[in-house]
């Protein structure tokens, strides 16, 4: 089983682990192939005649889905006759690859992070290192080369992994697990328009969920529709949005440190609405921290054979000291989060 194949020559040092990481954030049945843009071409008979245009540059790979590869390779043997009568596209193989892909309908799209010339020992050191893109290939690269190269990253992620628990570590992978996952479909929930005091934007309040036909499904059959809110201020625009377009069958538990007759009192005035709790939303005062975590409040609850369909995160920063312990010991589906602030420890959340 297989969803991409990466396409290289002997000479690229790649970094899977990368490399995997960014195609799962890319849509496979999006019509594109992934790689370098800007090698120039004249791709006739194809279709921009007569014209030079960006082509593919496949020195530091490219990556074509399955579904893409077998709309451009529907018959091996006419392809290679309709690849190798290609000569006056252009006399590189990852051009003329390019070159079909376009007659194909399929799209020559860029992918940061290749690298398909020699780099320079200090541009090498900072492309390694990046964050924003992740280095995914490096071309012309000797045998000794990858060799450094590989002991270059794997002393790399032995120290970003200093210092921190096994519990931790695990804890990171699983979230960059979730990160990655391809949403094939998303939808925002929820926002207010026109707050009282207008201290936050319109839209505020609101949450983009992955998958809703999914989820929707799940609601209407018998494993039924579980959603956790956390984090409320008597703003309940999401829970309104889940439970009349999502499915009125979600069952609906919203958490708060305060009750909420603070957020009813007329000289309370964040900026937004603040309503009663409406009639089909379970209304928990109850903090997430260190001390209270997910698996907690399912247990007084009830809910610990249960998953959480919807997670949803908007605690004031209460996100950063605790997310490691929002998948121990719970089964949760999705989780949407409100970063509340940010600073350089944020980071790894």
């Amino acid at each position: 089983s297989w969803d991409w194949l990466f396409v290289i020559d002997e000479d690229v040092f790649v970094l899977t682990h990368n490399l995997e990481t960014v195609l799962k954030k890319k849509n496979p049945a999006d019509p594109k192939i992934y790689a370098y843009g800007g090698c120039v071409s004249k791709c006739r008979p194809f279709p921009k005649k007569d014209k030079n245009t960006r082509g593919l540059c496949g020195g530091g790979g490219y990556a074509i889905s399955k579904e893409n590869l077998y709309k451009v390779v529907d018959e091996p043997e006419s392809y290679k006759k309709e690849f190798m009568s290609a000569t006056d596209a252009d006399k590189y193989c990852d051009v003329v690859v390019g070159c079909l892909a376009e007659r194909h309908g399929i799209e020559i799209a860029n992918l940061p992070g290749l690298y398909p010339w020699k780099q320079k020992p200090a541009d090498f050191e900072q492309a390694l290192h990046s964050k924003k893109p992740l280095p995914l290939s490096f071309h012309y690269t000797s045998p000794d080369e990858m060799l450094a190269f590989r002991t270059k990253v794997s002393s790399l992620e032995q120290s970003a992994s200093a210092g921190k628990s096994q519990q931790q570590i695990e804890a990171d992978k699983r979230f960059e697990e979730l990160l990655n996952t391809n949403c094939p479909s998303a939808k925002f929930y929820g926002g207010y328009k026109n707050g009282a005091g207008g201290k936050l934007p319109d839209g505020d309040g609101g949450k983009m969920v992955c998958d809703p036909a999914s989820l929707k499904e799940t609601a209407e059959s018998d494993s039924g529709c579980l959603v956790y809110s956390i984090g409320s201020d008597g703003e309940f625009s999401f829970e309104r949005a889940i439970h009349i377009e999502l499915s009125e069958k979600c069952e609906i538990h919203t958490f708060d440190r305060n009750p909420i007759e603070k957020y009813l009192e007329k000289s309370y005035n964040p900026g937004y609405p603040h309503d009663p709790v409406p009639e089909y939303v379970h209304y928990h005062v109850m903090q997430l921290d260190s001390e209270h975590n997910i698996k907690e409040m399912m247990e007084l609850l009830g809910h610990s054979q249960r998953t959480i369909s919807i997670l949803k995160v908007s605690c004031d920063g209460c996100e950063e000291s605790t997310y490691e312990g929002w998948l121990k010991g719970t089964h949760i589906y999705q989780i949407v989060v409100h970063a509340a602030s940010y600073k350089d420890s944020f980071s790894r959340f």
